[in-house]
């Protein structure tokens, strides 16, 4: 196990990572809508983190969108729990389509955070990596069909997809569709 000494986890989360290890073995996508302060972040990451000590043999990347002030959050998050784990970069600047030093740099075993915006300003460069998993943060950003970001999120390749969310259904119930569609693509 790769969470530090003194660290454990909650009975509810402990749950939550084995419904998401189940999920990552036998469905493309997951719709995690715990409410806020449960760990959502901390399930996620561990999933990353015991997929990437034990099963990620073709060494994909993992990515996370999340907003941008989030961003950092993550990445101490995950340094705040785990011991000894993986790389993060933390992606600002938006590659060019063509960029094949971005896209080679990226196609290894490491966590690359960004922004929805970067996403979708780099759409063409990201669209070219194969991800073994994606997590976006705050979920109801893609909640409208059609807009540039949810149909640079869809685009994404990647073997499994999180979706994570506090309030999954804002609206209406196609708020719901629009966001549990991220996993059919």
């Amino acid at each position: 196990e790769a969470l530090k000494k003194g660290i454990t986890l909650k009975r509810h989360q402990e749950e939550g990572i084995a419904w998401l290890q189940y999920c990552l073995e036998n469905a493309q996508g997951v719709l995690l809508g715990d409410d806020m302060g449960l760990g959502k972040t901390l399930q996620v990451l561990y999933l990353i983190d015991w997929h990437y000590r034990n099963l990620n043999k073709d060494n994909k990347p993992y990515l996370i969108i999340a907003p941008v002030t989030l961003l950092e959050n993550w990445k101490n998050e995950y340094q705040k729990f785990f011991e000894n784990g993986m790389t993060f970069d933390i992606i600002r600047q938006v590659p060019a389509p063509n960029d094949e030093e971005f896209i080679s740099k990226h196609s290894f075993k490491h966590i690359m955070l960004m922004s929805y915006e970067c996403l979708r300003r780099g759409q063409l460069a990201f669209g070219k990596l194969d991800f073994a998993i994606i997590a976006i943060d705050e979920a109801q950003k893609i909640k409208e069909p059609g807009t540039m970001v949810t149909n640079a999120v869809k685009a994404l390749k990647g073997d499994f997809k999180i979706a994570m969310t506090g309030t999954p259904v804002e609206n209406t119930f196609m708020n719901l569709w629009g966001i549990m569609d991220f996993w059919c693509h």
